[in-house]
């Protein structure tokens, strides 16, 4: 029961895979940073930090 291709390729596919997913995630994770990073800066520039009177 295969799909025709050897088990070593597919043991190839499966670490390219692998590979994708985890870097997929890594870019994810810091465009998730950049973001939440950015809308703090955006924020801190908006509300001084001290009352203005």
């Amino acid at each position: 029961m295969g799909n025709g291709r050897p088990r070593t390729e597919n043991t190839e596919l499966q670490r390219l895979l692998e590979e994708r997913t985890a870097d997929l995630q890594r870019v994810k994770a810091e465009y998730d940073n950049y973001r939440k990073r950015v809308r703090r800066d955006r924020l801190a520039v908006r509300e001084p930090p001290w009352p203005m009177c």
